[in-house]
């Protein structure tokens, strides 16, 4: 990844334009979709959804969106060649899939350790959902998770070099300050992850011992039967283990 980013170079639009002028001016096939990106930059806000150009004055699109019509009309110039974009949306995007992740990871680890650990591992559990199912609270946690992870590191690593660097401290700052309002992509996981703790199973050493004796006084062509004939499923957690049942 880093010796891509040090092939890559910021220059002027004008400089992107002769460049790439320079490369489709000897191949047919480019020539009239780098015309149609001329046009389109230059005419921009005059077209209406259907590509029909309304008339009066032109009113060109942005300067972002400059580059951007180039890329979308020149994509397919040469196989070496690969148009990234990278704007404010695509930063935010990359942000809000890491802290999910990462988000998700926390609530899954806290989780396992809740349903096999101890009473206090599980009230944090509890403590932790009822957070994140909070709309006021639920920032806490998030801008905790965002702290604590390598969320903004792995941004920067990703579009250090392809964006000015202030605007990509700016896209950070911004995002940090709507975790907030932040909705989760994934629903079905997020549902997944929150759902009531199974109950935990206990049976004592001692009650266990009561059990497996009292099993020693049966003859061996009597079968351990498990409460009535039409029980399939016992809970162990409060109450007594189930006696064993013998022939007539």
């Amino acid at each position: 990844m880093q010796a891509d980013k040090d092939k890559s170079l910021t220059v002027p639009l004008a400089d992107f334009i002769r460049w790439l002028w320079t490369e489709v001016k000897d191949k047919p096939d480019f020539i009239v979709p780098f015309a149609q990106a001329l046009y389109e930059i230059q005419r921009g806000y005059n077209l209406n959804k259907q590509g029909i150009d309304m008339g009066g004055n032109d009113k060109p699109i942005c300067y972002g969106g400059t580059a951007n019509k180039f890329c979308e009309k020149l994509s397919s110039l040469s196989p070496l060649i690969q148009f990234l974009y990278v704007n404010k949306k695509t930063i935010t995007k990359k942000l809000k899939q890491l802290t999910e992740e990462a988000t998700f990871g926390f609530i899954k680890e806290l989780r396992n350790q809740a349903i096999t650990g101890s009473e206090a591992e599980r009230e944090r559990f509890k403590q932790v959902i009822a957070q994140l199912t909070d709309d006021e609270r639920v920032s806490i946690l998030l801008k905790d998770v965002f702290t604590k992870s390598a969320i903004a590191s792995a941004v920067n690593n990703e579009f250090s070099g392809r964006c000015r660097e202030e605007d990509l401290v700016k896209c950070v700052e911004d995002f940090q300050a709507a975790l907030p309002y932040l909705q989760f992509a994934d629903q079905k996981e997020l549902n997944t992850l929150v759902r009531p703790l199974p109950d935990k199973i206990q049976a004592s050493a001692s009650r266990l011992n009561t059990f497996f004796q009292s099993s020693t006084n049966s003859t061996d062509n009597d079968p351990i039967q498990f409460g009535s004939s039409n029980s399939q499923t016992f809970l162990l957690e409060d109450e007594e283990l189930p006696k064993q049942s013998h022939r007539p």
